[in-house]
């Protein structure tokens, strides 16, 4: 069932951190900063310079009860809409659902910035508040029929293992 909660450590210092770094294309028109399924403890040195971002991550955690796994942040640039796909993790012991929760936390948004899942429909984000679990493994998509670009971050929880992280 999709969720909504208000971020409690959300601040426009994560906007900071994240608007400064580089996004790669990845074929649809969206850009992301890492590859989808990009292990948290593979980059975990780089995000030491993102206290804010680790905030969001530990406030996801403590909030869901389970461990940050996987991480990305995706760049949605005004006027681009993403076809309609299913997202599929690396092959891993974490490939089937439900052993993982998929969380949205919009950073950057316009009111005309949308995702639609053939479970719960279309719906708006807003910033500052967390979504999930987001349904990647069935048609979904995304678009922003806006002016402005979206930015959200994106975490893949661990269903199975509980929190053991210490950022």
């Amino acid at each position: 069932m999709l969720r909504t909660v208000k971020s409690n450590v959300f601040t426009l210092g994560v906007w900071d951190e994240i608007s400064k770094l580089e996004y790669k294309l990845d074929g649809s028109g969206a850009r992301m900063y890492l590859p989808q399924s990009t292990k948290i403890q593979k980059i975990i040195g780089t995000l030491i310079h993102y206290p804010n971002l680790i905030d969001a991550i530990k406030e996801l955690e403590q909030m869901r009860d389970q461990a940050a796994i996987y991480l990305t942040i995706n760049h949605l640039p005004a006027g681009v809409t993403v076809p309609i796909h299913t997202d599929a993790l690396k092959p891993t012991t974490y490939q089937n659902h439900p052993k993982v929760e998929r969380w949205h936390l919009p950073i950057w948004t316009n009111p005309e910035c949308w995702w639609w899942d053939e479970h719960n429909g279309r719906i708006n984000m807003l910033a500052g508040h967390w979504y999930g679990p987001l349904p990647y493994w069935i048609n979904h998509q995304v678009g922003n029929d806006g002016t402005d670009d979206r930015y959200h971050v994106v975490i893949d929880l661990d269903t199975i293992t509980p929190v053991k992280h210490d950022y």
